[in-house]
């Protein structure tokens, strides 16, 4: 089958339907989040702390209910169920708006969490699907959306919020997300290629061996290799909860709150550009190799962060390497899943990793300031954050040669 010259512009259409839905969900109701509640804190008198429970109700109910969202994307209409828990967020942001009591705020994260369980899950699915060839480059188009529309939205908001108050502004960006995310989803969105009777994007030019090494929907794969793969993630991953307190390590190395608010920025350009630069490096190299060069990024900003701290200028190097770690936890994963697992297996798999980052996730984070509170420094973190980049280094390492020594055996696991 060949793909017709209709349905080139579909997968730019589609494409375009997920930037749109991960700008979205991700780039304004999860990243700008903190505007709004540092104003509902200010506003209701609300401790941070309680109203900071809220963040890990969503992330432990998101955890539980990946697992059995993607089931049901991926077995039943993946269109309808991505268009109820977008709906289902949608509305757990709006309701905010009305309320008036903490317990309010809480039972509203129960419900974000099942709405925001699936979608990065049935992004990377989609792309995965609709792409062969420039796969890399799709998912860090994608991805990186939510770094864009977050830096350049929140000030907005911000203003907003000043204008007309949290409640009103609220309801106007839940309005705008509705169109947003919505329509593409109904319009534009499609799981599959072959529901249209498409091939992927690139497929009739993949190379044998990548076919071989790809295209096959029963693998063997020794348990094992999962838990090496959720290490392998899991140990860099827990970094990414250093950007919340980013002001806070200016502060403590007697710098100003300015610059702990530049070092935040620098670290979403590293996030934006990370993305980017993951995904088309991956078309090239293959995801392992390009990890690798991401995670020695990362290393080099916790060796900067540790010891280079009476540097402004190093450490504002060290803020853009380190968003290279958005790129490992949010790019990576689907391409390495669906290298090991094929098309098929990796699905359920991605979401299975999903959860348990999630659940660790949850807890780190209240972790990591505690380390700040009892040491009266963030060191003991970075030394720490140097031994998991050098462990996660090896493991991908591993993972690289395993799927090397496949490939070229042409061998289906």
């Amino acid at each position: 089958m060949t793909v017709r010259k209709d349905g080139q512009a579909k997968v730019w259409l589609v494409l375009a339907s997920l930037i749109m839905i991960f700008a979205g969900m991700s780039g304004i109701l999860s990243n700008t989040l903190g505007v709004f509640f540092s104003a509902m804190v200010e506003d209701m008198g609300f401790r941070t702390g309680d109203l900071s429970v809220y963040y890990m109700i969503k992330s432990l109910v998101g955890a539980a209910a990946v697992t059995a969202v993607t089931r049901l994307f991926v077995e039943k209409n993946g269109k309808q169920v991505l268009l109820v828990t977008e709906i289902l967020f949608i509305a757990s942001f709006a309701v905010l708006a009305f309320f008036d009591h903490l317990w309010q705020w809480y039972l509203a994260a129960v419900v974000s969490g099942i709405g925001g369980s699936c979608y990065l899950v049935a992004v990377s699915i989609v792309i995965n699907n609709w792409f062969v060839k420039r796969r890399g480059l799709a998912l860090g188009l994608t991805m990186s959306s939510s770094g864009i529309a977050g830096a350049l939205l929140s000030p907005v908001f911000s203003r907003m919020i000043g204008a007309v108050g949290w409640r009103q502004s609220v309801l106007i960006t839940s309005a705008v997300c509705a169109v947003l995310i919505l329509v593409p989803t109904m319009f534009l969105f499609q799981v599959s290629p072959q529901e249209s009777g498409l091939q992927p994007y690139g497929a009739e030019e993949a190379p044998v061996s990548e076919e071989v090494h790809t295209e096959g929907v029963s693998r063997f794969v020794p348990g094992f290799v999962f838990a090496i793969v959720a290490v392998a993630m899991l140990l860099p991953g827990t970094l990414v909860n250093f950007t919340a307190q980013m002001p806070i390590y200016a502060l403590s190395l007697g710098y100003t709150l300015e610059a702990g608010a530049v070092f935040t920025s620098y670290c979403m350009i590293g996030n934006v550009v990370g993305k980017l630069l993951l995904g088309v490096i991956s078309d090239r190299i293959g995801i392992y190799r390009t990890t690798e060069i991401f995670l020695l990024a990362v290393l080099a900003s916790m060796i900067l962060f540790r010891f280079a701290q009476s540097s402004l200028t190093a450490l504002n190097l060290a803020a853009v390497l380190f968003g290279a770690e958005y790129a490992i936890y949010v790019n990576s994963q689907p391409l390495v899943l669906l290298d090991i697992y094929g098309p098929e297996a990796y699905k359920l798999r991605l979401s299975r990793l999903q959860s348990v980052l999630g659940f660790i996730g949850a807890f780190v984070a209240v972790i990591v300031p505690y380390i700040y509170d009892f040491t009266g420094s963030f060191n003991l973190f970075f030394s720490g954050g140097i031994v998991f980049c050098i462990i996660a280094f090896a493991l991908f390492i591993y993972l690289d040669l395993r799927s090397r020594r496949n490939t070229y055996a042409g061998s289906v696991q």
